[in-house]
Parts: structure tokens; C-alpha cells; sequence
């Protein structure tokens, strides 16, 4: 997913972890007649390339030199490792570990029988983890992933020259974004750059605004509500939160390019277009792997000088703020030993640290001490994630993933035509119904309220 990335060295520096540690907090016996051959090679599978596989690279590496296990990591774009995985038990060549970008993809692997529970490989998992990240990475009440990358996606990145222009303030609400949004157009600036386009994925950026104003909007009942699909993609909350979307994105000055230019620019254009020195536009709205990219893209800039972030603004005051966020869970498809030992390995603080420390990725390990994370930014964001009163995974990884690409291409579709509301609701909940079974009931409104901006 990550494209168009300048992509940096990196240098690791890690040390300090004995295997003798590791086996003492998450401990487990091997399973008989599961001896390794010298040149056996531990195969894992995931979505992460350039820095971000470089990051995680220095995990496994770390784990290889205190184990004497070999491992080898395949890169696949998000498409590619969905169809692998959907369809490497029939086909017999499932990765041993494979690290799984959302917990639909979970259970539907839990339901083909492809995955190795657990519950006996991580007996101490809960010291590390809270129930809501149990609850993830769990289908019923068996444990089958562990959560390793984190992120938060209820932030706004921006220039923070571009509201000393107009000597503003972060916003706190809803119409404080707004009349921001008014005061930097009237200064001659563009509010938000936006990129809807990302290939075959195209409008999960779109996603990512809607789950947040709805939560904030509507509540986190009723995100949980239609994960599973206990109200339908018609009902007035659901409608009233999508209008809220049109607030932003029914804008042409609002947006970089207008609505065209949102949908056909790629979501890493439009991060660009922020921070490049002609200053196309003032703000983005993205999760935590942002900061990794200006890093990378724009070694020269300062963080909290030339760039920072302010957390998504609060709708509804009953409910605050918040915290929508994903994660990538390590699964287990071979329950040989070695696998075993390397999820141990990465359910415990010392794979973690190594993670936080270089830089640009949060975790959801309890053990990790937030004065590892190398700058302001980071740590900020880990305190975000970690003190947040309500984390909700990303609505629409929770889906199933026919059913997610049908709400990425749905989006797309209402920002290039807003008047079409409700016939593009029904479309969602005939979908919905279609992978989910049907609803108990479906509200069809027959008046749309405003916005109350």
C-alpha cells in the first residue's frame, strides 16, 4: 500500500534480549517430534515494504540471532496477500506466520480451518494486552492473532505555518474545523489535500473520515452496530453521520483539485502535496504510518516545527473522542515448533520495543515503556492509543472483505454524486445483507436533516 515512498537506510542497533526471557514470559513446550533441520527456514508472510519492512526486518533479525532460527519474509501487496491466504490451505502453501491486516480476514481463515489457535502458545497473553485487543485478535472466545503494529487513525496532520498565517488555533469541534477550513480559503489556502484513489483499494481513505465522524457523530454503539450488522447501513444515525462527510467533501474549495482531484489523486500524492515547499494545501487526514512518510519523503523538516497533528475534533460532546484505530495481528498457520517460538517471540515487549524504537509505529503491548519511542510525535500518539477511554477498530476491517471493497467503491461513489444518498445506503445494506444475513429491521428515512453546522 505504501507507494512512491523515498525509502531511507536504516541502521539497527539492538540488543540486550536473551531467548531465556522470552521463553520465561510466554512459555511453552515444544511439541513432540517437531526437531528442526539446520536450513528449515520459518516462512512469514505480510503487507509491509519498504521502511516499514526494513523496521520489521530488524525484528526478525533480532530473533534469528537469538534463536538460531532462520526466517524468511515475503511482501505482498494487499490484494495479493488476501488471495493467498484465503486460498493457501487448499492449495497447500500457507506461509507458517502470517501478519493479518484486519480481523475479518481472521475469522474468515478461523472458519476454513486454517489457523492454530492460541490460547496454550500464549499463556500470559493478557499481562501484556487488554481485553479490547483480546477481543480482536479472538473469534468467539479462542485467541488466534497477535496484535503487533498499531496505529491511530483519528488525526489531522498539518502545517503549522499555515495556521500561524491566520493566527489560528487547532480545532477543538466539528464547526471549528469548519470555520478554519473558511478562514484559510479566505486567506487564498486550501484546506485539505485528499487522495481517494490507491488501485484496486480505492476509497479506503474516504472510509477512514467516515468511521471517524461517525463514532464521534453517532456513537460507538452504533460502529459496533453495523460491524455486525445489528442495524442497518439506512438507519438515521448512519444517514445523518454520512452528511456530515458531504461537510468536507460536498466542498470543492475544501479540497485540493475539488472533487475531482480527490478521487483521482493516490492517497500518498496527496499526503506530498501538504508538505512539498510549494504548499498546496494545509492539512491531511491520515493515521499514524504519516509520520513515517514525511520522514522519509522530507528528511529536512522538524517535527512539531514544520509538521504536526491534532486529534480528530469532537461532533457530539456525549460522546468526545474516540480512538478509531487498526493494527496487523500475527497468526499462526503452522503449529510446528519454530513458528510457535516466533509468535512467542512477537507477543512479548522486547519484539515490540524494537519495533517503537525506530521510529514511526506504535504498538498495543502494555510492556513497552513510552520513553522508548524515539520523538515527541510518536509518544503522543502512543499516549493517545494507549489512554483511550473508547479504541475501535477500523469499521470496515472488520467487515468481510467483499463487503469492504463494496464500502470503499460506495464512498467513492457519493463523493462524485451527494444527491444519491440514500439509493447508495441501500445499495451498502443489500450488500451487507447479501454477506451478512439480513437485518432485523431497516429504517428509510423519508427526510434528510442538515448538517446543524
Amino acid at each position: 500500500m505504501k507507494s512512491k515512498v523515498v525509502q531511507s537506510l536504516l541502521v539497527f542497533l539492538v540488543a540486550g534480549i536473551t531467548i531465556w526471557g522470552i521463553l520465561m514470559v510466554m512459555s511453552v513446550p515444544a511439541q513432540a517430534g517437531e526437531q528442526r533441520s539446520p536450513n528449515q527456514v520459518v516462512t512469514i508472510a505480510g503487507q509491509w515494504s519498504g521502511v516499514e519492512q526494513e523496521s520489521f526486518q530488524a525484528v526478525l533479525d533480532e530473533f534469528t540471532i537469538q534463536t538460531g532460527i532462520p526466517i524468511s519474509y515475503t511482501s505482498y501487496t494487499f490484494a495479493d496477500l488476501k488471495d493467498l491466504l484465503l486460498n493457501c490451505g487448499a492449495s497447500g502453501n500457507c506461509p507458517d506466520v502470517a501478519m493479518v491486516p484486519f480481523p475479518g480476514l481472521i475469522s474468515q481463515l478461523v472458519d476454513q480451518g486454517d489457523l492454530t489457535p492460541l490460547e496454550s502458545i500464549l499463556p500470559d497473553f493478557n499481562m501484556y494486552y487488554t481485553a479490547t485487543w483480546r477481543n480482536l485478535g479472538s473469534v468467539g472466545d479462542t485467541l488466534y492473532g497477535v496484535p503487533f503494529k498499531a496505529m491511530t487513525k483519528s488525526i489531522i496532520w498539518y502545517r503549522p505555518q499555515a495556521f500561524q498565517e491566520i493566527t489560528a488555533t487547532v480545532p477543538m469541534s466539528w464547526t471549528a474545523l469548519l470555520n478554519l477550513n473558511d478562514a484559510l480559503v479566505a486567506n487564498g489556502q486550501t484546506p485539505f489535500s485528499v487522495g481517494a484513489e490507491s488501485g484496486g483499494a480505492s476509497g479506503w481513505p474516504l472510509s477512514d473520515w467516515l468511521e471517524n465522524i461517525l463514532v464521534r457523530a453517532a456513537g460507538p454503539d452504533v460502529d459496533h452496530q453495523l460491524v455486525t450488522h445489528d442495524i442497518a447501513w439506512t438507519n438515521p444515525r448512519v444517514v445523518e453521520s454520512m452528511q456530515l462527510f458531504t461537510d468536507i467533501f460536498g466542498r470543492n474549495d475544501y479540497q485540493l483539485g475539488g472533487i475531482t482531484g480527490t478521487l483521482e489523486t493516490n492517497f500518498f500524492d496527496a499526503l506530498f502535496q501538504v508538505f512539498t515547499p510549494t504548499h498546496d494545501a494545509a492539512m491531511y487526514f491520515e493515521g499514524t504510518w504519516v509520520q513515517a512518510a514525511i520522514a522519509a519523503q522530507f528528511p529536512e523538516l522538524i517535527p512539531v516545527t514544520d509538521y504536526n497533528f491534532f486529534e480528530f475534533p469532537e461532533i457530539d460532546p456525549q460522546f468526545g473522542k474516540p480512538i478509531v484505530g487498526a493494527a496487523d495481528f500475527a497468526v499462526l498457520f503452522n503449529d510446528a515448533a519454530d513458528p510457535q517460538t516466533l509468535i512467542q517471540f512477537l507477543a512479548t515487549p522486547d519484539a515490540a520495543q524494537i519495533w517503537v524504537t525506530l521510529g514511526g509505529y506504535l504498538s498495543p503491548n502494555l510492556g513497552v515503556d513510552l520513553n522508548s519511542y524515539p520523538d515527541e510525535l510518536s509518544r503522543l500518539q502512543a499516549e493517545l492509543l494507549m489512554g483511550a477511554p473508547d479504541f475501535l477498530f477500523d469499521l470496515d476491517d472488520q467487515l468481510p472483505p467483499e463487503l469492504q471493497v463494496y464500502v470503499w467503491n460506495a464512498l467513492m461513489d457519493y463523493v462524485a454524486n451527494p444527491d444519491q444518498l440514500m439509493t447508495i445506503l441501500q445499495g451498502i445494506e443489500s450488500e451487507a445483507s447479501r454477506f451478512q444475513g439480513p437485518v432485523h429491521a431497516v429504517y428509510l428515512p423519508t427526510a434528510l436533516k442538515g448538517s446543524g453546522r
